[in-house]
């Protein structure tokens, strides 16, 4: 018996079960009969949509003949296009420009379409992130039915106490610390000690939050860096922040004593 050889791919395997969960009666006629007994039980009647005893190929011959899916499959080479290549053929898109010339540019520079090392491994990049161990915890975890595990039900136990603790002591911090919500809200946002911009802060950041304002962060990033709190870096455009030790041991105080004792 000749050896078979071929190229197993989880997260491609992953993308083709979704994709045959949704195979309508019509696209399945233009399988062959040897795909559709594997994939599908009693005769294609009853869609089992599992293709993990296929062939790389016949994955590929679904996704193309089936359920029309574009394909290309990326070569690395020495000579393959460039970043600024990648970029001149986007632009010819909404352009719709097909030209003799750039139709020959792509027969001699791409023959499946061959990239350069930078793109190729963009894309290497993103299928070790749909594959890695992290990507697979996040999709359990998103698609975790009722059932669960007893360490889900003490994290969301904690969860839920932390947020009801704290809540409880929102007054307290401003009465009690002589630190106001606003300024608390800058403190802890700088709290990883890296330069931000200050716009950010209440132009995005706590656009929604109750009990703030643009103009009551502003006066926050004042009062706070009188008090040594935080440190300014800038003029009235692009202005950073950045927590001083000062300010950091004033979030621990706080932390320790009114929002993480649950």
């Amino acid at each position: 018996m000749p050896i078979r050889f071929d190229i197993d791919s989880q997260n491609f395997t992953q993308y083709c079960a979704t994709q045959l969960a949704g195979i309508t009666t019509k696209q399945r006629e233009d399988l062959p009969k040897e795909i559709m007994y594997k994939v599908f039980r009693k005769g294609g009647k009853e869609n089992a949509g599992n293709p993990v005893k296929l062939s790389f190929l016949a994955k590929i011959f679904i996704l193309v003949k089936a359920l029309r899916k574009r394909l290309v499959i990326l070569v690395e080479d020495v000579n393959g296009m460039d970043e600024e290549q990648y970029f001149a053929y986007k632009k010819m898109l909404p352009k719709n420009n097909l030209t003799v010339e750039s139709a020959n540019e792509c027969i001699i520079n791409a023959h499946f379409v061959l990239v350069n090392k930078e793109i190729i491994d963009t894309y290497s990049f993103l299928n070790e992130i749909n594959s890695s161990k992290h990507y697979t915890y996040l999709t359990r975890q998103k698609n975790m039915g009722k059932v669960r595990s007893a360490q889900w039900v003490t994290e969301m136990n904690y969860i839920n106490r932390f947020i009801s603790y704290y809540e409880s002591n929102r007054k307290r911090i401003a009465q009690n610390t002589g630190i106001d919500f606003s300024e608390w809200m800058v403190l802890i946002y700088l709290y990883d000690g890296e330069w931000r911009h200050s716009s950010p802060i209440y132009k995005e950041w706590y656009k929604y939050s109750f009990n703030s304002s643009a103009t009551k962060l502003k006066t926050a990033f004042s009062s706070l860096r009188s008090r040594g709190y935080i440190d300014k870096m800038g003029g009235t455009v692009g202005t950073k922040l950045r927590i001083t030790t000062l300010g950091k041991n004033k979030v621990n105080e706080i932390m320790k004593k009114y929002v993480l004792n649950c």
